[in-house]
């Protein structure tokens, strides 16, 4: 009876400390979905990269919560073996003075994840979409051999 009191202060005390602390505990995932629909292209050919190694891109994208993606400038993502997941931020009208946007980490996860659902071949995978994202902004994405 004694050792149940004292196991449930000490899940309560750290329960407390763990939350009433801004510094996030190590093993916290923090997720970010930034972005909505999206649309999605096959282009899987014998020149994409093997699904194997997007699934991992994807199992793996915990690196960062979210990343910046400045218009008109694609950058890589997330790269595992021959995957690698690049993005960039489009021109949209009706948002001037916009030059930037945000994608979230759960966002690359879920249009990694749904590429290889929809489009795997031969044991390769290749995809490319359009989504809309953060404060009304949109991204054109892709998945391609490194």
């Amino acid at each position: 009876m004694k050792a149940s009191v004292l196991s449930k202060l000490a899940i309560a005390t750290a329960s407390f400390f763990a939350t009433a602390t801004s510094i996030p505990l190590v093993s916290e995932k923090r997720e970010f979905n930034l972005c909505g629909h999206s649309s999605f292209i096959d282009d899987t050919s014998g020149g994409s990269p093997l699904a194997s190694d997007c699934e991992q891109l994807w199992r793996n994208n915990n690196r960062y919560p979210f990343h910046k993606l400045t218009l008109g400038q694609e950058r890589p993502l997330g790269t595992w073996g021959t995957c690698t997941f690049s993005a960039v931020a489009i021109v949209t009208p009706g948002l001037d003075g916009i030059w930037w946007t945000n994608i979230g980490d759960e966002d690359i996860t879920d249009l990694v994840r749904d590429s290889i659902s929809k489009f795997t071949r031969d044991g390769r995978v290749g995809a490319k979409g359009r989504a809309d994202c953060y404060e009304d902004t949109v991204i054109d994405w892709r998945i391609h051999h490194t």
